[in-house]
């Protein structure tokens, strides 16, 4: 039997961030438990995004494998989809995250910027009428 809503220990750290971005707090928690299975914790290697956006093409990519075309650690950690959100690492990194990226599991940060990207956006959309 699944889990109610209620019963994951991240929902009031949703509610109340979504209360502060201004976000939907029961679209975040949907979100949340399609992309993630409501796992915090959850951490994909997106093998597809890493040969569609970071391979041979990518300015990366020569730095990011080995002699044997093997990726390197960071390009893997920029290929994964982490935390509740599933947000690929190079997208965080594109988006002014510095540091490690296990650290993307953090929900504060998810929020911040899945906020930022949202108004962003927004604002792009808004150009594209005028």
């Amino acid at each position: 039997m699944s889990k109610l809503l209620f019963e994951y220990p991240w929902l009031p750290r949703v509610f109340e961030m979504s209360k502060e971005t201004g976000l939907d707090w029961l679209r975040m928690s949907a979100i949340a438990l399609l992309l993630s299975e409501g796992d915090p914790r959850k951490r994909v290697i997106d093998y597809v995004f890493m040969q569609g956006s970071l391979g041979p093409e990518s300015p990366l990519f020569a730095a990011q494998y080995d002699t044997e075309q093997r990726a390197d650690i960071d390009l893997i950690d920029r290929s994964t989809r982490w935390g509740l959100f599933q947000l690929h690492g190079q997208v965080a990194v594109e988006s002014g995250f510095s540091g490690r990226l296990i650290n993307l599991i953090d929900i504060l940060w998810m929020f911040n910027n899945i906020h930022k990207i949202h108004q962003f956006k927004k604002l792009r959309k808004s150009i594209q009428l005028k």
